[in-house]
């Protein structure tokens, strides 16, 4: 039967949990349910992904009736997981105005989340602005699809600004991978917006980036990034010299 099939009766299997066993139980089942949600995505199966994602929220919600089993911190860490997951379902079957409500949701969960890390979790102060960081490019994005160029720049100028005040704090090398997704946000919507000149600019900005930490380029992930914006500066290039 192979592979996906297999992953249909471990979705038959959660879709019919007993929502009465242990509490404890439930968190397992529910990143469960979102690996398939995920692994749906993945093999374009998208009805599928959202009965997965929508499963999810019902758990969460009987999650939420057992406040001594659960802190608040995590519950919205899994809504948060769940509404990403449904966002990407959305985006890539091209209901591009649902992927961005879901966005928007994610971006206001993910700033309840660093209110509540600020007081109790100082640790993953980091990981709070990198997660901000690619929800705003990620939302810039989606309004650049619908061509709402001026929510789209708000958006990627927000992450941009975002990028340099936390390299201020922690240091360029931590942000290079925000400012990839940032540069990369901005330049796609000038681009869109005609001001090829410009969008030119911050693929250049990037590539400076990259040739001023060389440490970060013998990272795999670091060569990737410098590769895919060399290839994005070169493309908007030749439209800039036909033009």
């Amino acid at each position: 039967m192979g592979l996906f099939g297999k992953s249909k009766k471990a979705e038959d299997r959660a879709i019919k949990y007993n929502f009465k066993e242990d509490p404890d139980d439930l968190k397992n089942q529910i990143k469960n349910i979102m690996d398939l949600g995920r692994l749906y995505t993945r093999n374009e199966d998208y009805a599928s992904a959202k009965e997965q994602f929508d499963s999810a929220f019902e758990i969460l919600k009987q999650m939420e009736c057992y406040p001594r089993s659960y802190d608040g911190r995590s519950l919205l860490g899994l809504r948060w997981q769940i509404t990403s997951g449904l966002s990407y379902v959305y985006y890539f079957k091209g209901d591009i105005a649902s992927a961005l409500d879901g966005r928007l949701q994610e971006k206001q969960l993910r700033l309840q989340i660093r209110e509540l890390d600020t007081r109790a979790n100082p640790e993953l102060a980091i990981y709070d602005v990198k997660q901000l960081i690619i929800v705003n490019t990620s939302i810039a994005d989606c309004y650049r699809q619908l061509k709402d160029y001026q929510n789209a720049l708000e958006y990627a100028s927000e992450a941009l600004v975002q990028c340099t005040e936390a390299t201020k704090k922690w240091g360029l090398l931590e942000f290079a991978d925000c400012y990839f997704s940032s540069d990369a946000a901005m330049a796609f919507i000038l681009y869109d917006m005609g001001d090829f000149e410009k969008a030119l600019t911050y693929c250049q900005e990037f590539i400076n980036i990259c040739e001023m930490l060389p440490e970060y380029l013998k990272t795999k992930e670091g060569k990737d990034c410098y590769k895919q914006m060399i290839k994005l500066h070169d493309l908007f290039q030749e439209t800039v010299t036909d033009t």
